[in-house]
């Protein structure tokens, strides 16, 4: 499997920039202020995304791919190295951790409820065309003048600029025969 790095730090899955990355540092915050031996789970995601996709405004992400700046601007930005995504949903259906390639899915600006359709589309694997690109890439740099939320493989890494390319290493999973990967 292929070793990203994000600002210099391995992750093996996905890195997210925007709306995502704000649940995942607000989760965490709420996570750590937990009683010993109480814990979060996979539905603790749904209320805190519910809550700041009402109240958060919308990131202006600026994004260079493989040093191409894009000429349009975005509100969320997911660079994945493997298809699947949170357990449940994929962003990059044909993603391959394998390949040397990460792949990146950009959500367009728009409203608030922007981000529905893409939740929606990333829950049924359906690949929503309308306000989202796709592509891939060996380094990808993502800018915000007022600063936007970053995390990688489900935890806080700060916050932008941020710098995503593969680190040219590799990790051997061992995983048994028939296995889905």
């Amino acid at each position: 499997m292929d070793v990203g790095l994000v600002n210099g730090e391995p992750f093996l899955a996905n890195v997210g920039i925007g709306f995502e990355a704000d649940v995942v540092h607000e989760l965490d915050a709420r996570r750590r202020a937990l009683p010993e031996g109480r814990s979060i789970s996979m539905l603790s995601y749904l209320p805190i995304g519910l809550s700041l996709l009402g109240r958060r405004k919308s990131a202006v992400l600026r994004v260079t791919i493989d040093d191409e700046e894009l000429d349009e601007t975005f509100a969320e930005v997911v660079v994945c190295n493997t298809a699947n995504y949170g357990g449940v949903m994929s962003l990059t259906p044909e993603a391959d951790c394998g390949d040397g390639l990460l792949d990146l899915c950009l959500r367009r600006r728009g409203g608030r409820l922007a981000a529905l359709p893409h939740l929606v589309s990333a829950l049924t694997r359906w690949k929503d065309p309308r306000g989202v690109r796709r592509g891939r890439a060996r380094q990808i740099r993502v800018d915000c003048a007022a600063e936007a939320m970053v995390q990688a493989d489900g935890d806080p890494r700060g916050r932008t600029p941020v710098t995503i390319e593969l680190s040219g290493g590799r990790a051997i999973f061992l995983v048994p025969e028939g296995a889905k990967r």
